[in-house]
């Protein structure tokens, strides 16, 4: 038998046998969206969606995307984002691209105390029962945001 054959042969051998390890979505957390508004600056308002769910590996991490809706009820902009729980609090990062291809970054912070048994998924899953808000930066620009969430059965 020809070597390269062999080798397919085995290697689809090893797929189907389970030789090699899977990833196991049951065990994925599960994903958390959304609502969100933010200001900018005191004379502008933002409103969007955003659906997001914790690390696998990392109880104190977790990333999603976002939209925002311009005021014709359409996609503006969409973006990622991603959070860490550090000493300080909940922080992170977000970036966003326009429809137009411009695009923007900043940073996050959430106005909640930095708990210590509490993971981040646990913090996505508070927003299902309360609005939580924050602060935001991008160069010069500020502003505050808030989140509403609900569960949802899917990851993003």
């Amino acid at each position: 038998m020809n070597s390269a054959i062999g080798v397919h042969v085995l290697l689809l051998w090893f797929l189907a046998s389970g030789a090699f390890p899977q990833p196991d979505r049951a065990q994925d957390p599960p994903a958390i969206s959304g609502t969100w508004t933010a200001t900018v600056g005191d004379s502008q308002t933002l409103r969007g969606r955003w659906i997001g769910q914790s690390l696998p590996h990392d109880s104190m991490s977790a990333h999603g995307s976002w939209t925002l809706t311009g005021p014709s009820g359409k996609t503006a902009l969409t973006g990622t984002w991603s959070a860490r729980k550090s000493a300080k609090g909940w922080q992170g990062t977000w970036s966003a691209k326009a429809v137009t291809g411009r695009g923007a970054a900043g940073t996050w912070e959430a106005d909640l105390p930095s708990e210590p048994n509490v993971t981040i998924q646990d913090f996505l899953e508070r927003l299902s029962k309360q609005e939580i808000a924050g602060t935001w930066r991008s160069g010069r620009l500020a502003g505050s945001w808030w989140l509403k969430g609900k569960a949802r059965p899917s990851s993003p």
